[in-house]
């Protein structure tokens, strides 16, 4: 994959292999424009796909991490660009959280995106 723009709900999902930025902007997101790189960002695969993760919060009062992942396809079938759809998900993780707030560990809120990609 050499890069994608998405959108969709208020969300900007960029990615460029050439220089390995994840940048992401959104008006609800902590910090209206985010950038993952380097060791601050994490590009990992699976069958759902490729997934791009980075923090963006690494700890909240009650010690919870706020995560921003964006999954998109894992690639293309031989051709250069094409439109995709993917997600983004802020994932709030309650890990190693204080004994307060809901039972579950992780809460998603995923959010459809659609745009291209190139491969």
């Amino acid at each position: 994959m050499k890069g994608f723009t998405l959108t969709g709900e208020g969300i900007e999902a960029r990615y460029s292999a050439d220089d390995g930025v994840l940048s992401v902007r959104g008006e609800d997101l902590p910090g209206t424009r985010r950038e993952f790189s380097g060791g601050n960002l994490k590009i990992s695969t699976s069958e759902l796909g490729t997934m791009l993760t980075g923090i963006l919060l690494e700890s909240t009062r009650d010690v919870s991490q706020l995560r921003l992942s964006v999954l998109v396809p894992s690639g293309l079938r031989g051709i250069d660009e094409a439109p995709v759809t993917g997600a983004l998900i802020i994932v709030t993780d309650r890990t190693e959280a204080m004994d307060t707030g809901p039972d579950s560990l992780q809460d998603y809120d995923v959010r459809q995106l659609s745009g291209t990609m190139q491969d």
